[in-house]
């Protein structure tokens, strides 16, 4: 009898597909070119190159092992649920361990080869100077119990969902909560009587095990790192076993039940008298107010944050606000890119997309309602998060500028200064936006697997421009705006036909 027989024949199959090769060898590729930007800017700095490139990639590498849960096992069981296959596997003597394991081991193989690819060009750190080879092997189990963690997550939450958008957005929200929300109490209860209480809790958290992975933390707590790795690595163990536990009675849940069906005609109804008839695409687009109200949370939340932080006495420092603001602006850019792909991605996996198209409605005006329905659910509370964040962005830069300068022209100066930063702030936020949708459209209708297209336009848009020193964002943003909407409104329907005959044929 084979053990595992599902695992043991997917690995089989993917070890010996082409996908398999290009992960090794454009990961490596990749890496080594960016390694190679980074030493040549910062070759006229004081501070060890080596550093400087250990922290980027692996800093880079651990954002994309926590997105790995994301992308790829969140929607590995509901998709089985989706095609009525899952219920196939148990007319056999499978048990729900094995299903899980076989799903599991066959989508955690593309990111392994590339966490193992990636590794040899983070040790060249090493050998610049500056890291430590004990730092090294201690950031490389941190960065495997990171991705461990995430595609644990991932694949506990696709057994207790059908829908692909509501997988990947529930193990997003986890990873924020263990990762961010955990790491975020601990340090806003530094120094107070709670600092203990909260900094075990945070001991399960990736960035924990990353952080404390570095030399200099280390050595102030050498504990820490090592309880952070082995509660990742069981917490990892237990969401498993808690996956295979659930598949046995959750693939028979019935996804046309009496209760769900009643709740989305109702909500469908709702939306439609109050949108009339005067957009039915803008009506078949519209979604509920799940996303909405988890946009508005994050928004209003972080920029109340934000204004405590500064008016309030022993509030949060600036640098550290500032940098908080900038990862809830990624959270919410990853929300919209992936709300941006929704339609696009379901409409080809139904077979609706051709149907659409087929109506006299031209393809320019699918992608202009697309945006509206985009500008009606992300643009107010993007506003709310942005005004106070510029504001007191630039109350900081005035208050230091006044405080350190005693000539009348120099806190001008720094006024200006200070509006430049809020200004730029602003106008990349923006930027990133526009093309997150334009990139985001346009690879949901490119791909031959479409529900990759969310994490492809993450990475192309905000993880890719981290590298690329010598182009500023904002360029590099236009430029992706440009092509994906020349893409979109001259081969739109060309490459959805295409798709479309090779189907059929």
């Amino acid at each position: 009898m084979t053990l595992l027989p599902i695992a043991t024949r997917e690995l089989r199959i993917a070890a010996r597909s082409k996908t398999a090769r290009r992960v090794r060898l454009w990961t490596t590729v990749v890496g080594v070119a960016v390694g190679v930007a980074i030493l040549v800017s910062s070759s006229n700095r004081s501070s060890p190159s080596g550093l400087l490139l250990f922290f980027a990639l692996s800093g880079y590498t651990f954002v994309l092992c926590l997105l790995a849960g994301v992308f790829l096992t969140s929607d590995s069981i509901s998709e089985e649920k989706r095609a009525g296959t899952l219920g196939l596997l148990f007319l056999t003597d499978l048990e729900g361990y094995e299903v899980v394991l076989g799903k599991f081991a066959v989508r955690a193989l593309n990111p392994l080869l590339a966490l193992l690819a990636i590794l040899p060009v983070i040790s060249m750190a090493i050998l610049v100077g500056g890291v430590t080879a004990g730092e090294f092997w201690r950031m490389t189990l941190a960065l495997i119990a990171a991705l461990w963690f995430s595609l644990a997550i991932g694949i506990c939450v696709s057994t207790r969902s059908r829908d692909a958008q509501k997988a990947s957005g529930a193990t997003l929200m986890i990873l924020i909560a263990v990762c961010g929300g955990l790491t975020w109490a601990s340090a806003l209860a530094s120094g107070t009587q709670w600092h203990r209480l909260f900094h075990l809790l945070s001991l399960p958290s990736p960035v924990t095990c990353f952080r404390f992975a570095f030399e200099e933390q280390y050595s102030l707590g050498a504990k820490t790192f090592w309880w952070s790795l082995l509660l990742l690595l069981g917490a990892g163990a237990a969401l498993l076993m808690l996956a295979g536990w659930t598949i046995q009675s959750s693939w028979q849940d019935d996804p046309l039940a009496e209760k769900p069906a009643r709740a989305w005609r109702s909500n469908k109804k709702t939306i439609r008298s109050r949108l009339g008839d005067r957009s039915p695409l803008l009506w078949l687009m519209e979604t509920g107010g799940n996303l909405q109200a988890t946009v508005w949370v994050v928004a209003i939340g972080w920029a109340a944050l934000v204004i405590a932080s500064c008016l309030l006495p022993g509030g949060i420092k600036w640098p550290v606000a500032f940098y908080g603001s900038k990862a809830t602006a990624f959270l919410l850019k990853v929300l919209f890119a992936a709300q941006a792909c929704r339609f696009f991605v379901e409409c080809r996996q139904s077979g609706a997309l051709e149907l659409l198209l087929c109506t006299p409605l031209p393809e320019r005006e699918v992608i202009r309602v697309q945006w509206k329905q985009l500008r009606n659910l992300f643009l107010p509370p993007l506003v709310v998060f942005l005004i106070p964040v510029c504001f007191v962005m630039f109350l900081q830069e005035f208050s230091m500028a006044v405080t350190r300068t005693a000539t009348p022209f120099l806190p001008l100066m720094n006024i200006t200064g200070a509006a430049g930063v809020g200004t730029m702030f602003l106008v990349s936020t923006v930027t990133e936006f526009l093309a997150l949708g334009e990139t985001g459209m346009w690879l949901s209708v490119w791909l031959k697997k479409p529900a990759l297209a969310p994490g492809m336009a993450v990475m192309i848009v905000l993880l890719v421009p981290m590298f690329f020193f010598c182009i500023p964002d904002i360029y590099y943003d236009l430029v992706l705006i440009a092509w994906a909407r020349r893409r979109l409104t001259r081969d739109f329907r060309r490459q959805v036909s295409e798709q479309f005959a090779r189907h059929i044929t």
